[in-house]
């Protein structure tokens, strides 16, 4: 193996690794990282327009600083916090219906929505209706975060593994939908019985009717301005899911439409154009940008040839065996690294396996090894918070709301969980394909 390819893995295994410490400057080890490597192509005499013509996803870039501007947009209209309270307040303080519903809206806001955006706002609720309820939060935020991970299986904007992945598989947005939402809803209510199971005690707890009625002073009509933001809000969520379904047929990547809702909703909501570019995260943007560049730079220098090998002999032996090998693998690597860089690895490793198989013709590679990866960077990286900054933001509201939950018992309720979903996981995969669906 030549010098550079060497300084390339070393450099990307110090950048990686440098991310994991909590309190870590991500984007800035990252860059850093990047720009050594910039330094070391430079040096083997490489082009330097491949950084940006094909190590950098520009589409994947493009789709998360639309989809977090347009989902900070309707956030600031009071949308989800108006639907997170009429929610609230339809369960009447029972708890069981409480957990579910919350769990529920979780759910369907970790598929169509930015995560860490979800996971903030129906955090946030669920503290304050739980100290009006003066019952424990730890059992919905436990059930929340993991719900996250179980949500993004459904669409292919639900993580941002999805969106990176999707990338190069290039899988529709109505065919993701036709394939992982099964296994999403069969996972969330599996994920539900489990933690109702596991905090049956405090949640089993029978509230006052004193108690019940603090639900009452909660009035959804004060965090928004109209019901006319309600309904405008509703409908742009309708046309933004109607045209990621629509854009294959339109030969229009999702970016596209997403960038599209993006402005349609900052001309109709009158925000200020430096309003909206204020709400952008640049710095898990530029977080972004150096992850492609290092992981991209292994790639284009072959260094994960060995992997991919080895990865396309155990497809074409054993292909059933393989499938179960990603998911589980994977998913401890998401869980103990993290699950981004993690899918930018197996996306690479994948698209050359598909090469290699089709040169060989000794197998053929089909969409079930991106589903596989799905499962595995979104289920996995629920253990830790290593693996997501999800759970991050959960262990940080639980000790602001002095409710602080220790890692151990986290990761002893959670993986289980991983390792049945996972299972499951595989076994729904096998099915699609024994009927011939993928």
């Amino acid at each position: 193996m030549e010098i550079t390819n060497i300084l390339l893995i070393v450099v990307a295994s110090i950048s990686i690794l440098s991310i994991l410490p909590e309190n870590s400057d991500k984007a800035r080890n990252i860059l850093a990282g990047a720009g050594v490597i910039v330094a070391i192509l430079v040096y083997k005499g490489e082009p330097t327009h491949i950084i940006y013509d094909e190590l950098i996803k520009w589409d994947v870039l493009v789709l998360i600083i639309f989809l977090s501007v347009f989902v900070d947009m309707l956030d600031d209209m009071g949308y989800f916090e108006y639907i997170g309270i009429h929610l609230v307040k339809l369960t009447k303080g029972n708890q069981i219906h409480l957990f579910i519903a919350l769990g529920g809206m979780m759910f369907f806001m970790s598929a169509f929505l930015d995560n860490v955006t979800a996971i903030i706002l129906l955090s946030s609720l669920t503290i304050t209706v739980c100290k009006r309820l003066d019952i424990s939060p730890i059992p919905y935020l436990v059930y929340q975060t993991f719900v996250t991970g179980v949500g993004a299986l459904l669409t292919p904007v639900g993580s941002v593994p999805n969106i990176i992945i999707n990338s190069e598989a290039g899988i529709s947005f109505s065919r993701w939908v036709q394939v992982m939402s099964i296994i999403a809803f069969i996972s969330l209510i599996i994920t539900t019985f489990y933690f109702l199971r596991v905090y049956r005690d405090p949640l089993g707890k029978v509230l006052s009717d004193e108690k019940k009625e603090e639900l009452l002073y909660l009035d959804p009509n004060q965090v928004i301005r109209s019901k006319k933001d309600v309904y405008l809000a509703t409908s742009l969520i309708l046309l933004l899911v109607i045209l990621f379904i629509l854009a294959e047929k339109l030969d229009v990547g999702i970016e596209i439409m997403a960038a599209g809702v993006a402005i349609i909703t900052m001309l109709v909501t009158r925000t200020q154009s430096r309003e909206m570019w204020a709400k952008i995260d640049w710095n898990t943007l530029f977080f972004f940008t150096g992850l492609f560049i290092i992981v991209g730079s292994l790639d284009y220098a072959n260094v994960l040839d060995p992997i991919s090998n080895g990865v396309a002999d155990g497809i074409s032996d054993y292909p059933i065996a393989s499938l179960l090998v990603i998911i589980i693998i994977g998913g401890l690597i998401s869980t103990s690294l993290n699950n981004i860089p993690v899918a930018i690895i197996f996306t690479s490793i994948l698209l050359e396996v598909a090469i290699l198989l089709q040169v060989a013709d000794s197998s053929s590679f089909g969409d079930q090894y991106w589903y596989a990866v799905i499962i595995a960077t979104n289920i996995g990286a629920s253990l830790t918070p290593i693996g997501s900054i999800i759970v991050i933001i959960t262990f940080e509201v639980l000790r602001k709301s002095g409710n602080e939950i220790k890692l151990s018992h986290y990761f002893k309720v959670t993986f289980p969980l991983f390792i049945i979903i996972s299972l499951i996981g595989f076994a729904y995969l096998v099915i699609l394909i024994e009927i011939g669906f993928i």
